[in-house]
């Protein structure tokens, strides 16, 4: 499923037209085993971008402005397309905040407060308490967990624990001029690398986003005895709040 960027020619004012862009061309495979952009010949000028691993800012730039070139299977561009642009509308607001940091603190090192403690302490404060809660939810019995309302509220507390998290994440890896991030959780893996986190722990809490994008954008396939199992594995969490502080 070729997507196509817009393409502007490149004109000088007065000028006749002295060349055209390079053309940017995306495509989304799918399965398991998509091919790389080395793997498929194209014409000069040409350039492929795809989409089944490329980072959310720029799958979700073709999902939201690309023009679509060629189908072979319209259900399953569909699901991409409106998947791909709800994760990327949600995200983006966060994606242009961690740019912006990024840049701040890259061009103003020495204005730029290295990390802005008070906000990382009340994102730790936010997680502690959503642990709490969590906890005192995994005591609940069974007449309890009958309660579709039960359910809902361990959800949207794991949703707002990791968001905290990734939040904190962002902000470090602004801060420091770590990236900046593909994603939010190559926040967490930037994290790891320049050893703000322990390796193993980073790498916990890069499924825990992966968990948390799950609740969010999937949530009609969730499997609610996972989210359950989850009341019992809270250990990475704690341990992010320990090591942030």
């Amino acid at each position: 499923m070729p997507l196509g960027p817009r393409i502007e020619p490149v004109v000088d004012p007065g000028q006749e037209l002295v060349r055209d862009a390079d053309i940017d061309i995306a495509a989304f495979f799918g399965g398991s085993r998509p091919p790389s952009s080395f793997d498929i010949l194209l014409p000069p000028g040409v350039d492929l971008l795809v989409l089944d691993s490329a980072p959310l800012e720029l799958a979700g730039r073709v999902a939201a402005g690309g023009w679509l070139l060629f189908e072979d299977d319209q259900a399953v561009r569909v699901h991409w397309e409106a998947m791909t642009r709800k994760i990327y509308f949600d995200e983006l607001p966060r994606i242009t905040r961690a740019h912006r940091e990024f840049a701040a603190a890259v061009l103003d090192r020495n204005a730029w407060p290295v990390v802005d403690e008070v906000r990382v302490l009340r994102l730790l404060r936010a997680i502690t308490d959503d642990l709490s809660v969590l906890r005192r939810k995994s005591h609940a019995d069974d007449e309890r967990r009958a309660d579709p309302i039960w359910l809902r509220g361990v959800k949207y507390t794991f949703v707002t624990a990791i968001e905290a998290c990734v939040d904190a994440a962002q902000h470090i890896c602004a801060a420091q001029g770590w990236g900046p991030p593909a994603d939010n959780g190559d926040a967490i893996r930037l994290l790891g690398d320049h050893g703000a986190l322990a390796t193993t722990l980073a790498l916990s809490l890069r499924k825990a986003v992966g968990f948390r994008n799950v609740l969010v954008h999937d949530y009609i396939a969730v499997n609610d005895e996972i989210v359950v199992a989850r009341l019992n594995a809270l250990d990475d969490l704690d341990e992010f709040v320990r090591q942030g502080r």
